[in-house]
């Protein structure tokens, strides 16, 4: 087992501009060491009760969110069939397969899903979309699945 080892002070990021204006005043006197340090303590205690207020306040056990994790293109071979099936239990109003054939399709549907290459899933995606930009919006899982349903029903 690894052990962690917190960043030093000085190393926590506090954003490119805050850094290039701190060594500035640094360089000509307008700050000390001592307030630098301060500074960083305080970054750190921000934070370290960041994290505190995270963990105590969101749902990070949640089966919802346990179970979402098959959204992601890049783990769908490590998908499992049950996560599918939380789904299709949990919003049975949404998602009514009522029979045991439609269950046998939406298990063949997943291995499909699952058997797909990222060139195949690229194609589908952007191929019919040739005016959409390869930015980080347009690749995040949300607009990736929202383009991968658009294209298959049209």
């Amino acid at each position: 087992m690894s052990t962690f080892t917190p960043a030093k002070d000085n190393s926590l990021f506090i954003g490119f501009v805050t850094k290039t204006q701190l060594c500035k005043l640094i360089e000509e006197g307008d700050i000390s060491p001592a307030l630098q340090n301060a500074l960083y303590k305080s970054v750190r205690a921000f934070y370290v009760r960041t994290l505190e207020y995270a963990i105590d306040n969101l749902p990070l056990n949640d089966d919802l969110l346990e179970n979402a994790k098959l959204v992601n293109f890049n783990r769908r071979e490590y998908a499992e069939l049950s996560e599918v099936e939380y789904f299709v239990n949990r919003f049975e109003l949404l998602l009514s397969f009522q029979s045991p054939q439609e269950m046998d399709k939406l298990s063949e549907e997943f291995v499909e899903f699952q058997l797909l290459c990222d060139d195949d899933i690229r194609k589908q995606i952007y191929g019919k979309k040739p005016q959409l930009k390869l930015t980080l919006l347009t690749r995040r899982a949300t607009t990736e699945w929202m383009l991968f349903g658009i294209t298959f029903h049209q």
